[in-house]
């Protein structure tokens, strides 16, 4: 007579239940999946030091096309006849004009997917990354909110092709169905990060419009104002050419990150994500000391 199986006790079916979930889940290396993030947080901060000067440079390009219009003005101060409401990021002591925002906006987009992925390739319970997933839907109602004109445009147009997508992503039914559904939105990301690069064209002349009209009209015979013009330019043309390059650095990362959470026991791609998320790191590192570098170098 054949002896029926034992039934398993409490605790064993715990035990078996867990370590089916663990073979189950990524094997991606948690220190991995973290430098990917930490390499987000380097770019990400690195990028304030081209905004805090940009907002400025914008609201300042805003004053002086006012004043072109005929609004009064005492030196400095411009002030306009009527307020409109639309324009209250120009002149408040809070938040940042629309290009400066966008970007700033954007870049929040973007670290909010990083910290998507990682749920993901962590393995974290479905219920804690939708809770994540309501906080990039927030992102891109917010980008959509302030890029509304000029070189801002294309990051709302990009934003508002992701909305959808992650209206499915918080109908997803389990861990297996929400990374294939999150993944898809990964080209659309990439193409956020490029459409802010482009728009470090539009930044750069913002930063040095005021410095480049001062070189051309009031500063012709003082060497000392237009030396010192002159390094601010230099500067701005630093902090943009840092931020694009970092915004490579960080694409490439993304890259690998999701590559990883598609192939998460794979060795090549866990070491793809390693060498990009370390090489982002080490270049944001090395661009905080390069403004002081170059002031130190061209100080008039």
């Amino acid at each position: 007579m054949f002896a029926l199986p034992r039934p398993l006790s409490p605790a064993r079916l715990v035990l078996w239940l867990l370590l089916a979930l663990a073979a189950c889940g990524p094997s991606i290396p948690r220190e991995q999946v973290q430098r990917a993030n930490a390499a987000y947080e380097a770019v990400a901060g690195r990028s304030d030091a081209m905004l805090a000067n940009l907002s400025v440079a914008e609201r300042r390009t805003y004053l002086r096309t006012l004043a072109a219009t005929g609004a009064p003005r005492d030196g400095d101060i411009v002030v306009p006849t009527v307020f409109d409401p639309t324009s209250a990021a120009y002149f408040s002591s809070v938040g940042d004009p629309v290009l400066t925002a966008s970007l700033r906006r954007g870049m929040g987009l973007v670290g909010d997917y990083f910290k998507l992925l990682v749920m993901l390739a962590e393995g974290r319970p479905v219920e804690e990354a939708k809770g994540q997933i309501n906080a990039l839907a927030g992102s891109v109602a917010g980008l959509i909110t302030v890029a509304t004109g000029g070189a801002a445009l294309p990051l709302a147009a990009l934003a508002r092709q992701l909305g959808p997508l992650i209206d499915g992503w918080g109908r997803a039914q389990n861990g297996e169905e929400l990374r294939r559904l999150v993944l898809e939105g990964e080209p659309i990301v990439r193409e956020q990060i490029a459409a802010m690069q482009a728009a470090s064209t539009a930044a750069y002349e913002t930063l040095t419009r005021e410095p480049m009209r001062a070189v051309r009209t009031t500063l012709a015979d003082n060497d000392a104002a237009r030396r010192a013009a002159f390094v601010q330019m230099a500067e701005a043309q630093v902090l943009v050419a840092d931020y694009v390059v970092l915004l490579d650095k960080l694409a490439q990362t993304l890259t690998a990150l999701a590559a990883a959470v598609r192939n998460p026991g794979s060795p090549p791609t866990l070491a793809s994500l390693s060498a990009s998320a370390d090489s982002a790191l080490i270049q944001a590192r090395a661009a905080e000391g390069a403004i002081a570098i170059l002031k130190a170098g061209r100080t008039p």
